[in-house]
Formats: structure tokens, sequence, C-alpha cells
């Protein structure tokens, strides 16, 4: 069965995909409203043309590029709708559906290097580049051109910047505005909230009580709704500059970083001290088919829920993460029939243009197949390191990433051969990207003597 929308729009706009009105929600992306119409397939991997669809939700994978108002290559998981917005499938030759192309796949089905084949014979070689160039691009060039900038850059001047809008970000930006610092926070998406976004509505996750902990370990049970709720409250009532749609893409020389937005171009933040928040990147399942629509992330299957969106009606959990427990549970609720794999472990996904089974081996090795039509995944996620490094970070490698080094009071500790960049001293991180796990309580905690560690350095009174 295909996904289906389980809740109406909270704001309904009508969108255009090929020809067809689809009905959106304002307050949601772009592609949780497609899948929610039953349009999972949304792409197609540019050089072998295979069927791709949301995997992350995130805008770290390539399942949801789509055209969107004559723009090519929007993240529409990233995106929010307007009325009348006209979107298309793009890097297709007839559909997304029956793409010629795919035939590669089959002809060269152990890869091929399409740059180099026929390479020197006459007529022959002039054929296959206009064939690689048809092949190995994503997307053509917008209906019109973008309206020119504002020559220059222009530069905000803050006491803070804060990159990530998670449960640590937020706590953070809150905690050092109450002591009175300026702070600048910055975030990709087009609401705040970072990985409590990706837990369904109504969902509980556990969490060690901070003052319980150091007693011996009580543990609380926190309502994601309720939290996310009053963090956002909090950052309003601080009056934290929040810059959504900010993707912060580098660090320059001296204390000043940029960010980019899709409406005022690059931007440049001048900073006393940085917090670095940025979270961590969903695990990459190792088993055949792992790329097939319907494969997603269990932030990426929560995130849809809380849309209102559910993404099949027999679906496959393999994990036992706190996102993967509240889908399953909260999918159950809405009707699916859902199995959480125990002492056994994906061995390949089957189906053409959408999961159709999943092979499972067991303990003793054991092959037994599920047919189903999603497979959700869950594991410790790959911390999101990279523009700590940039800014000269130390990083240790584990077996799921690069966690950044930071001492107790969440100082990072300074690459000792940095090659980019000089190591910052008022550099600081919090959070999944230095190790910790996913947990607003012990954030919350975290937070308060982090911001009291940047405020020695910054020189602000509190």
């Amino acid at each position: 069965m295909p996904p289906r929308r389980i809740r109406a729009p909270a704001r309904p706009v009508n969108i255009e995909l090929d020809g067809r009105t689809i009905v959106a929600d304002a307050d949601a992306s772009i592609a949780s409203a497609l899948v929610g119409a039953g349009e999972l397939l949304l792409a197609r991997s540019p050089k072998f043309h295979r069927p791709r669809g949301p995997s992350c939700m995130r805008g770290g994978c390539d399942g949801c590029l789509m055209r969107v108002d004559g723009v090519p290559n929007v993240m529409t998981c990233q995106c929010t709708p307007r009325e009348g917005a006209v979107v298309e499938q793009q890097n297709v030759t007839l559909s997304a559906k029956v793409d010629l192309l795919r035939a590669t796949d089959w002809f060269f089905s152990k890869g091929m290097n399409h740059h180099e084949m026929f390479a020197g014979i006459p007529g022959a070689q002039h054929v296959m580049l206009a064939f690689a160039r048809r092949i190995s691009g994503l997307g053509e060039l917008p209906d019109a051109a973008s309206p020119p900038r504002p020559e220059g850059v222009p530069t905000i001047e803050t006491d803070v910047l804060v990159v990530g809008g998670g449960a640590a970000g937020l706590a953070t930006a809150v905690a050092l505005r109450g002591r009175g610092a300026r702070v600048v926070l910055c975030d990709d998406r087009h609401a705040l909230g970072g990985a409590l976004l990706a837990f369904p509505r109504g969902a509980r996750v556990a969490a060690a009580d901070a003052q319980g902990a150091a007693r011996g370990g009580s543990v609380g049970d926190v309502e994601v709704d309720a939290l996310l709720a009053r963090s956002l409250e909090e950052v309003e009532r601080a009056g934290v500059d929040v810059r959504l749609e900010a993707t912060v893409i580098g660090v320059l020389e001296g204390d000043d970083w940029l960010f980019v937005h899709p409406r005022d171009g690059l931007v440049r933040v001048r900073a006393r001290a940085h917090v670095v928040a940025t979270g961590g990147h969903d695990p990459t399942p190792l088993f055949e088919g792992n790329d097939l629509p319907g494969v997603m992330s269990a932030r990426a299957a929560g995130r849809l829920l809380r849309d209102g969106v559910l993404c099949g009606e027999r679906i496959v959990v393999d994990g036992d993460g706190p996102h993967a427990r509240a889908f399953a549970l909260a999918a159950r609720a809405e009707g699916a029939e859902v199995e959480v794999l125990e002492r056994a472990s994906v061995h390949s996904v089957s189906g053409l243009s959408r999961v159709r089974s999943v092979t499972v081996h067991d303990e003793s090795g054991r092959a037994t197949r599920r047919h189903c039509d999603a497979l959700v995944f869950d594991g410790p996620v790959a911390p999101t390191f990279e523009l700590a490094v940039q800014a000269g970070a130390a990083t240790r490698h584990e077996r799921f990433g690069y966690v950044v080094l930071a001492d107790e009071r969440g100082r990072v500790l300074p690459d000792p051969n940095p090659r980019d960049a000089r190591p910052s001293p008022a550099l600081f991180a919090i959070g999944e990207v230095a190790g910790a796990a996913l947990d607003p309580t012990a954030f919350a905690a975290r937070a308060d003597a982090l911001s009291a560690a940047v405020l020695e350095v910054v020189g602000v009174e509190s």
C-alpha cells in the first residue's frame, strides 16, 4: 500500500505535481505533502537513474530533489509549500516512474566510467559525451534569472552565534540570553526543534533526570510536544535573534562565520564566541536495496507522522532507538502493521520502484522474507562535525563517526595539527555533535554550565 495522510492539513494550500493538484500543509514540507498523496518516488539518481524517495527528511540525501516553481534541485523536505506552487520531477526521461535511462543500470550492473568510454574514437566519442552529459546532470537551468543582489555581504554583530536549533541549541541560546549575552541562533530548517520534530505527536521519551542522576539515577519521562512548546516560548521570551532557513556554510578568518539564506543570500556573522549544536546525521544502513523508496530513517518516518503522513501499512522497523520506539508505537495506533526486528538483521530489500519485501537473517543465519511497504531503520547518529572542524576543532573517530572533543564545560579542544583554520579560543560544542545521546533534560543542565563558560570568554557580565 502507498503512504497515506492520517490527518487533514492544518493550513491547506494547493500545489501542482505534473498537472495533478495536491493539497499540502503550509506548516509542513512539500515532500511531506507529496508522500501523503501517495507519491513516494520523487526523483532519480543522477548516474544510473535508480528510483529515489525521501530517506532522511532533513536535507541530507538526494531522495527529494525536485524542480519547484522553475528552480531546479530544491530539497523539498526543507521547503514549505505556497498556494499554486508547481513541483516537477527532474533528471528523468519520459517519467520518474518509467525512465528509459534506467537501462544503464542493467547493462552496466557493476558501474561504468562514462567520462572515458569511447574516448579517442572518432564520431563515437561525441555521441558518448552527449550521452554522459544527459545522465550525469541534475535538472536544467532555472526558468528565469535570479534577481540581482546588493553588492557586498551584510554583517551581523553579536556576542555568541549558536548553530543548530534542536534541543541542545535551544537550551543554550536561552541560557546565554539569561546571562545577558546577545545571541544569534541559526538553523537550516523552516522551524526550530531539530530531532524533537522527528518524534510523532504525543510521543514521550525517557530522559535521565539531572538531579536524580546525581543521586544515583532516577529516570524521568519527557512529553516531547510540551518540551518543544516550552522551549520555543522561552526562546521568544528571551529575545533570541532566530534565523531560520539559514545554513551556516563556512568559517572565515578571525571570528566571522557565513550563512546562506534563500532570500538574503550570503550573510556574515561576527561573533565573539561560537556554539556548535548541529546534532547528527542518520546512520546509513548497509544492505542491498538500501536506496529504494520506502527505506527511511526512524527520524524521517517520525517527522512524516508529525506532519500527518504514515509511510506505509506494513512496516518493518530495524533498530531500538528512541525515535524507532516512538514511531512504532504511533504507527500501530494509526492502524499500521508494524514488526520491530529482535535478534535479527536486515540482509536485503527487494522491489523495483519501492520496497516490496525485506529479507531478514536471524541469529543462526536462517533467512526469512517479510512482505512490507516500508523499512524504517534507527541507530546511533553520526555527529555533524564538519563545521566545527573548519573552526579548528579536534575530533575522535568512533564506530559511527567523528565526535567533536570538548571539555566538561563544553569548550572544544583545538586540533593539534590544524590544516584549514586557526583553532578558535571561543569555540564550544553541545549535544549529539559532541557524542552525547539525545537527552533533553541533560542538554538543559549542560547548557547552563556551557553558557557560564562562554561568558567567561566573551567578557559579558551576567
